[in-house]
C-alpha cells in the first residue's frame, strides 16, 4: 500500500495503458462516426486501480470506466470511472482524471 501524503511514483502513462490491458469487451458511448474524440467504456476490475489510489482499493467488483481518446493522437485525454473503489465510495461515486501536456516535462517539488 501507499502512502497518501507521499509523492506520486506512480506512471500515469503505464496506469492508463495497464488499465486498458484488463478490458475484455469494451463500446463506443458516442458513435465514432461523428467525428472528434473517441469515446470508449468498459466493466473493469475496480483492484486495476490500486495503485493510482495508493492501496486503498477494497472493492471486489467492477467500476465503469470511460475513456476520451484523441483522435489523431490516440492519447487520453480523459477517463471516468464509475463506481465504488475506496471504502468511502459508495456506488454511484464518479472520479475524472484529466490528462494534458503529453510529453512535456515537469519538475516535482516539495511544498514551500
Amino acid at each position: 500500500a501507499g502512502d497518501p501524503d507521499q509523492p506520486i511514483v506512480w506512471s500515469l502513462v503505464d496506469g492508463i495503458t495497464s488499465i486498458f490491458d484488463n478490458v475484455t469487451d469494451p463500446e463506443f458511448v458516442e458513435d465514432p462516426a461523428a467525428g472528434g474524440d473517441y469515446i470508449i467504456g468498459a466493466d473493469v476490475p475496480a483492484a486495476i486501480f490500486n495503485d493510482l489510489f495508493f492501496g486503498s482499493v477494497v472493492s471486489q467488483d467492477n467500476v465503469y470506466a470511460t475513456a476520451r481518446v484523441d483522435r489523431a493522437s490516440s492519447q487520453v485525454r480523459v477517463l471516468v470511472i464509475e463506481g465504488q473503489l475506496t471504502s468511502d465510495d459508495t456506488w454511484d461515486t464518479k472520479r475524472t482524471l484529466t490528462i494534458s501536456r503529453h510529453g512535456e516535462s515537469f519538475d516535482i517539488k516539495a511544498p514551500q
